[in-house]
């Protein structure tokens, strides 16, 4: 159960550093957020199916003004760049740190914290303790 959450959290951490989104909304939403300056930053699962079968990776966007199209925002290879590049080393560092701590917690929860004293108690001499 553990090694669970464990998966699902480095699995998020991966997803925010490539994608620019946590992973229930990577997974779930149909496209990215609706948030000005955000919507094309983020890019979900369908929009990454979409775009690898000849779609639009929902990462650029048009406007028609007084007859002109204008087309904004970066290819899907540059907004993933962008992407590492803003949300890179905190990913790095949740990559390497989370994994150890996930090792070093499961140690300390694993003993039962009841031995200790009851060792003291032994060495006291006392044999038996009723509450």
């Amino acid at each position: 159960m553990l090694k669970v959450a464990e998966t699902a959290v480095m699995a998020d951490q991966v997803t925010k550093g490539l994608f620019n989104i946590d992973l229930r909304s990577f997974l779930m939403e149909q496209s990215a957020g609706t948030t000005s300056g955000t919507q094309h930053t983020q890019i979900t699962l369908r929009e990454l199916l979409s775009g690898a079968t000849g779609g639009s990776y929902g990462t650029t966007y048009s406007l028609t003004t007084a007859g002109r199209k204008a087309t904004y925002g970066n290819s899907f290879g540059e907004q993933i760049k962008a992407n590492l590049k803003a949300n890179g080393p905190q990913m790095a560092f949740n990559v390497i740190a989370l994994p150890l701590a996930f090792k070093y917690g499961k140690r300390v929860l694993a003993r039962p914290l009841i031995n200790p004293t009851n060792r003291l108690i032994r060495s006291l001499g006392i044999k038996e303790v009723k509450v």
